[in-house]
């Protein structure tokens, strides 16, 4: 299971402010398929309200012995900031060390 072609690109959030940022789309999902969220960022210091690898049902599996709960949860690719690629791009690793970005959808009716 592994990423692959851009459905959306949702634009950019300013978040030179503390506190919940939150944007409107409109897209039409299919039934019975997996999507990604992604995040890129231009900042360094940029902090997201996270969750505990730990409590992260682990949809890619385990990456290790299970000794360190080393559940592969989301892929990390390092690139420039900019327009996100119509394909993400191959050699992704596997992150299994950081605690997952808490980003959520909201679904109309």
């Amino acid at each position: 299971m592994y990423p692959g072609n851009l459905e959306l690109d949702a634009g950019e959030v300013d978040v030179n402010s503390t506190g919940t940022k939150a944007i409107t789309i409109s897209q039409t999902l299919g039934a019975n398929q997996l999507y990604w969220l992604t995040v890129t960022t231009n900042a360094d210091d940029l902090q997201l309200l996270g969750f505990s690898k730990a409590v992260v049902i682990p949809v890619l599996g385990f990456v290790g012995d299970l000794s360190d709960y080393d559940a592969g949860t989301m892929y990390f690719a390092s690139r420039t900031y900019g327009v996100m690629p119509m394909t993400f791009p191959g050699g992704a690793t596997l992150d299994d060390d950081h605690d997952v970005p808490a980003v959520f959808l909201r679904v109309a009716s």
